[in-house]
């Protein structure tokens, strides 16, 4: 209830959101992959990225590189909850890629990053990996994936593309 949702004629319809570090088992490299396949199919296409770490730099350099880096914003680590909400209100989907590692801790634990997606009414695209995954997929709240770029940029596209999906995912989220 503290998050203040938008009504979705107030909300970026073509915002992706990325909220975590910016490390390897947090699947950003992945996001990255898919992320010129999702442009060519939706060209206004943006994400945000919220949060640091060790990959940032080499990420601007990838962006650079693949030619996508003027859709891609990164907000850097931001410390106060009520400006990640903000953020996350504006937004259209939010993304949780965890790398399949069957050593991850993120096969096991309850990731905080897919309850602000939530909170904040994005559906979420989520690989197999946490086992919120499956919550996500059997209340039509998100997709959830296998960690493929393919994949990922196909539900991308389809939850920015397909409005009657989008607005029963979102609703999903919301309750």
């Amino acid at each position: 209830e503290r998050i203040e949702r938008l009504p979705i004629s107030q909300i970026n319809r073509h915002q992706v959101i990325f909220l975590g570090s910016l490390l390897p088992e947090q699947g950003i490299n992945l996001l990255f992959e898919a992320w010129p396949a999702v442009r060519k199919s939706v060209p206004d296409a943006n994400l945000v990225i919220v949060g640091g770490g060790p990959q940032e730099q080499a990420l601007r350099t990838l962006a650079n590189q693949m030619g996508v880096a003027s859709s891609i914003k990164f907000m850097g680590f931001i410390q106060n909850d009520d400006e990640i909400e903000r953020i996350l209100a504006h937004g259209a989907v939010g993304v949780a890629p965890y790398r399949e590692d069957k050593g991850s801790f993120k096969y096991y634990c309850d990731p905080s990053k897919v309850k602000s997606y939530l909170g904040a009414g994005l559906p979420v695209v989520i690989t197999r990996v946490p086992p919120v995954a499956q919550l996500v997929h059997d209340s039509e709240a998100g997709l959830s994936i296998k960690f493929d770029a393919g994949e990922l940029a196909d539900a991308i596209v389809k939850l920015l593309t397909q409005d009657v999906l989008y607005e029963r995912y979102r609703a999903n989220a919301i309750r």
